[in-house]
């Protein structure tokens, strides 16, 4: 028998085990999320017979339009599906469940990041479409000067780091985040020796920020830089002097303007709840979602 419900506190180390078979995180990172920030009844859960086959975590955002507007999103977090047990509907008929769990919640829309390029056109079938998008590029040590250069880049707080994020990306189509999540960011890129900074590259210019994570020992990932273009090299470089790799792999909003060897990507869908935010949005790809806790 199948049935699909919000979980119970009981069932917390079968999630753990199917989250860690399904995507490989450490076991400190998952502890910590359910230690700190998941509530039980916020995770769905998909049983066949005792047995959990299927999860996802419900997570409260907000979408801000470039009008002003806050509006009340599900972002849909940790998707898993036992291996042994995909192709059977399972994913397909957790996500019709959450439908109607985040409608009578009170979100207008349901946001998610496909874990492969692959799965966008799962998701597509599942009447979701692609929103937001990132624009991608890449230094390399051996490309920065290394000379002296002025600004700062510190370690700063979560709260800090949300009242910069926000100015900066106000007037866009953007996901905001509440500090707490913010602070599940600070603790995943502190775990690999990163961590969330204030960047500061000259006296004129606007505060931005970064949130930096290792993905190994020579390659760091600016999991989501804020700081204008024409600043994005000075900012590397003052992240390498704090941060050492041979690689720094960036991110950055796909409507701010480009240089030489940088592309845009897909990075989020969305599935519209609210017809007028469908009707004024539906054909946006350009929107920003930056921080996915991947």
């Amino acid at each position: 028998m199948i049935t699909i419900r919000p979980s119970d506190p009981s069932e917390i180390p079968q999630q753990k085990a199917l989250w860690q078979k399904c995507f490989g995180d450490s076991m400190e990172y998952i502890d910590a999320y359910y230690d700190q920030y998941c509530d039980a009844g916020q995770v769905l859960v998909e049983e066949e017979d005792g047995v959990i086959c299927s999860m996802a975590s419900m997570l409260s955002a907000s979408l801000r339009t470039p009008e002003g507007e806050t509006v009340p999103v599900g972002y849909v977090y940790a998707l898993a599906t036992n291996p042994d047990r995909q192709g059977n509907g399972h994913a397909r008929n957790l996500l019709g469940y959450a439908d109607d769990f985040l409608r009578e919640r009170g979100d207008r829309a349901m946001v998610l990041v496909p874990a492969s390029a692959s799965l966008f056109r799962f998701f597509e079938a599942l009447g979701m479409r692609e929103c937001f998008s990132h624009r991608k590029s890449e230094f390399l040590a051996s490309s920065l000067t290394g000379e002296p250069v002025g600004g700062v880049f510190t370690p700063i707080g979560p709260e800090e780091y949300n009242s910069i994020r926000e100015a900066y990306l106000a007037g866009s189509l953007h996901i905001a985040y509440s500090d707490d999540l913010i602070r599940f960011q600070e603790m995943g890129s502190r775990m690999t020796g990163g961590g969330l900074y204030r960047v500061e590259v000259a006296d004129d210019a606007e505060v931005g920020c970064a949130a930096v994570e290792y993905l190994d020992a020579n390659t760091l990932l600016m999991k989501e830089l804020l700081t204008y273009h024409q600043y994005t090299r000075q900012a590397v470089e003052l992240a390498a002097r704090v941060l050492p790799a041979s690689r720094y792999l960036l991110r950055t909003p796909a409507v701010w303007e480009g240089f030489r060897g940088n592309y845009t990507q897909p990075f989020g869908m969305v599935k519209w709840y609210d017809r007028d935010l469908q009707e004024r949005y539906l054909d946006r790809w350009d929107g920003y979602l930056g921080l996915a806790f991947d």
